[in-house]
C-alpha cells in the first residue's frame, strides 16, 4: 500500500477578504471551496485532464 506522503499537491490559495469571519478566522463553509480549487487544479496539472474533452467531475 502506498503511504500517504506520496500524494502530496500544493498550489498557492489567495484568502479573499469575504473569507474571514469577525475573530479573523476563515469560515468553515470556505474550506470547501479551497478544496475544490485545489482539486480541480490537481486534475488540470498532475492527471492531464483535459475539461473541454472530458467535461467537469
Amino acid at each position: 500500500m502506498m503511504s500517504l506522503n506520496s500524494f502530496n499537491y500544493k498550489i498557492p490559495l489567495h484568502v479573499r477578504f469575504a473569507d474571514i469571519d469577525l475573530f479573523g478566522h476563515v469560515n468553515n463553509a470556505v474550506y470547501l471551496t479551497y478544496f475544490e480549487i485545489a482539486r480541480s487544479s490537481y486534475w488540470s496539472e498532475v492527471i492531464q485532464w483535459n475539461w473541454n474533452e472530458m467535461g467537469i467531475i
